[in-house]
């Protein structure tokens, strides 16, 4: 029978496993082989010192990945918060993005990963019986806007404005292309601005749910899915909560809040885990 660990342990693992050493491998190895090419004193010396470590790297992860998936898997009894968590932590890809299809297999890898892949889904809010509670998490959390992050924002628009107005005045500057950045810097000012002077609360979760904005509070028993997510891929990724409740979807952009997806995840579980304890007792 396999030996329990807990979530800590397993990513512990994960780090030494395959974050560290696929770093290593890829930036490390990088100085070693361009000076090992050296002799050789070719034009694409360069270009196999940058590509090749990170082609290595990328044949490590594929391999190492599935082996401590399995292991952990098997081991803990939230697979799907030791996902989240490893997914935050950049140990491994969320399993919708094409990095997470790029591994390598045997036939009972794939047999073993698929079962365990059905527990993840199975316990996607489930709070085990060793749950304990965070006591620095207060009873109640509200998330606002991140009132300097939308300050900083208001003044870049405000110095886009600029920008765009002296443009128009040079004459090698395309015209439309000076109002183009003049009309996106106004925008993106004024949202901004209002924003960082809304003091209503964004997002308010406790022992008994979630509230958005001035909606009634969505109780946790009607919410079969909360989680915080990155959208997208790149630069063009979005850091983003998702409700799914009886009272519909919701898939809030979290940018403009003074919080994050690692942080929130963290309060969707306390919370919901006090939920289930305030239930049993």
């Amino acid at each position: 029978m396999n030996n329990k660990i807990t979530i800590k342990q397993a990513l512990q693992k994960g780090r030494n496993q395959i974050l560290f050493p696929s770093l290593l491998i890829g930036f490390g190895g990088m100085p070693i082989l361009f000076y090992a090419l050296r002799p050789i004193n070719s034009p694409f010396t360069p270009l196999l010192s940058i590509f090749l470590p990170l082609l290595l790297a990328l044949f490590y992860t594929s391999i190492i990945i599935p082996i401590w998936k399995i292991w952990a898997y098997s081991r803990v009894d939230n697979a799907h918060l030791l996902y989240r968590k490893a997914v935050e932590q950049s140990i491994i890809s969320n399993d919708n993005t094409f990095a997470s299809k790029l591994v390598i297999m045997t036939k009972s890898q794939k047999e073993k990963l698929k079962l365990l892949q059905e527990k993840i889904s199975e316990n996607y809010h489930f709070v085990n019986t060793d749950f304990i509670d965070n006591k620095s998490i207060p009873e109640e959390t509200i998330i606002y806007y991140d009132k300097v992050w939308n300050t900083i924002q208001s003044i870049f628009g405000l110095i886009g404005i600029v920008v765009g107005i002296y443009l128009l005045y040079e004459k090698e500057i395309n015209i439309i292309l000076s109002i183009v950045i003049i009309g996106y810097s106004l925008y993106s000012s004024q949202k901004n601005y209002k924003e960082s002077r809304n003091k209503d609360p964004q997002i308010t979760l406790n022992k008994d749910g979630v509230k958005i904005k001035d909606d009634a509070i969505i109780n946790w028993r009607y919410i079969k899915k909360a989680e915080a997510y990155v959208k997208g891929y790149g630069n063009n990724s979005k850091e983003c909560l998702k409700i799914n409740s009886n009272k519909g979807v919701y898939d809030i952009e979290l940018e403009d809040y003074d919080t994050s997806i690692s942080e929130l995840n963290d309060l969707i579980y306390i919370y919901k885990g006090r939920s289930k304890r305030l239930k049993k007792a």
